[in-house]
Parts: C-alpha cells; sequence; structure tokens
C-alpha cells in the first residue's frame, strides 16, 4: 500500500543506490564520542522510526541503523528488516550474527585509544568502519593489519568535530570550520584527508572506494552518490557468498 506521506531519506543518500533504515527511536545508549545520530543536527527528531515501504525501497539497498546500533532491541530490529531483500546492518558491538552483511564500527566510543580487534565469526563482516583523526593513526595501522590482512575492507571515516576542546591543541591547524551535507564541523582539510588515504594502496587500484583501505565519501564530497563504497563492499561480499554457496553445491 502506498503511504500518504512519504519516509523522510537522510539528505546524504540522494542520488545513490541506499536507503536508510532506523527501527529504533530515542538516542543511542552506546554515546559514542561526536556522534552525528545524537546530535543535535541529525534529518530527523528520532521520535518516530524510519522504515521505508517496499515501495519506497525499490531496488536499492537497506542501510540499517546508520544511527543506533543494530545489536540493540535487536529482535525487533531483525523483525522490521525481514521484509527487504537487500540490506546490510550497522553496529558497533562485536556480534556480527544477522542475517545479511555487517558493518562493523571498531572503535566508537573510545574513538582515541582502543579498537576492538574480534577473532571470530568475521565472515558476515562487509567492511570495518574506523572512526580516524590525527591522533589515532597508529590504532589504525593496527586496525588495517589485522582486518585487511584477514580480507575485510577497511573504511577511514574522518572525525568532524563540533566541539572545538574535542581537537587537541596542537592538531587544530589542520582542521577547518566546513559544511558536510547539513551541518558545519570542524573538518580535516582535504589535503591531509588524501595523505592519509593514499598511504594504504592495497590490492585495488583505483577510487579510493574500490581500495581495500578507503574512505567514507571523497575529499570533496560527504554524498554517497559520489563514493560507492558500501554499495561495492556489499556486492562483493554477497557475490562472493553466493559463489561458496554454488561451488559447496556441487561438492567443491
Amino acid at each position: 500500500m502506498r503511504r500518504l506521506n512519504p519516509v523522510r531519506q537522510n539528505p546524504k543518500l540522494e542520488g545513490s543506490m541506499l536507503v536508510d533504515c532506523i527501527p529504533q527511536v530515542g538516542n543511542c545508549p552506546n554515546e559514542c564520542t561526536e556522534c552525528y545520530y545524537n546530535g543535535g543536527g541529525f534529518f530527523t527528531d528520532k521520535k518516530s522510526p524510519l522504515i521505508p515501504t517496499l515501495e519506497e525501497v525499490g531496488n536499492k539497498i537497506v542501510r540499517v541503523n546508520s544511527g543506533h546500533d543494530s545489536n540493540l532491541q535487536k529482535e525487533s530490529v531483525l523483525k522490521v528488516t525481514a521484509q527487504y531483500p537487500k540490506k546490510f546492518y550497522n553496529t558497533s558491538l562485536p556480534n556480527f550474527e544477522f542475517p545479511a552483511p555487517v558493518v562493523f564500527t571498531c572503535n566508537g566510543r573510545d574513538t582515541d585509544f582502543s579498537a576492538m580487534m574480534v577473532v571470530r565469526d568475521l565472515k558476515n563482516l562487509m567492511i570495518v568502519r574506523f572512526r580516524t583523526n590525527l591522533w589515532n593513526l597508529d590504532l589504525l595501522d593496527e586496525v588495517v593489519s589485522f582486518y585487511a590482512g584477514h580480507g575485510i575492507p577497511v573504511t577511514i571515516t574522518f572525525m568532524r568535530y563540533t566541539d572545538l576542546s574535542n581537537i587537541p591543541e596542537k592538531y587544530r591547524k589542520h582542521y577547518e570550520m566546513r559544511k558536510s551535507i547539513l551541518n558545519v564541523y570542524y573538518c580535516l582539510d582535504r589535503e591531509k584527508q588524501r595523505e592519509i588515504v593514499e598511504k594504504y594502496p592495497g590490492p585495488y587500484e583505483g577510487e579510493f572506494s574500490q581500495r581495500m583501505v578507503g574512505m567514507c565519501g571523497t575529499p570533496e564530497s560527504s554524498y554517497c552518490r559520489d563514493c560507492h563504497r558500501c554499495v561495492w563492499a556489499y556486492n562483493k561480499i554477497v557475490h562472493q557468498e553466493q559463489w561458496l554457496e554454488a561451488f559447496n553445491s556441487i561438492g567443491g
């Protein structure tokens, strides 16, 4: 049935092959530092769940819990999203038991000092996401060595700050006030972004989106339509699973 008032979609996804779904309401209790979802600039008021219809989704991939966390109220999350044939789940908690691929943020709450190196049940991991700034690059190196070494793409998500005090004084010269989609933040300058990403060419050539280690968006754009990294990684893991199923079915 057609909904009279279509669900409001994330403007970051305009023109892309992704659609957001957030079954929960209210703030996320994980309380990660400088969380866009919990901040005042989120694109909805979070008083109602964001659940697109199948008609609104069409042939796109559903991005579950780009805000909040798919491991919280998990039974409800799985029930709501069972209707979508193409989807992936987002979480910052190390439980990847989902009926579709998973994007794992490995350094959510303790962004600057530690990251979770999970050693079990990695086959469902589509991407490991690392919240990146200029003072946690050694930790990024460890994450890349571990997860990319297991064949799992790592996505560098450059932190944007609303509170200048969250940026150590010695690094502030490399951050500039810049609008990203809807809101203005202190953002790492584009030259530094490129410098960090280009340290990790990996086995893939070409754009940042198709490297084993690449960034979310591009230095010039935060829009998903200019990136395609999630779509690339989703297709990569889904096609791999389909190949393995076919291989096993013939006794490979």
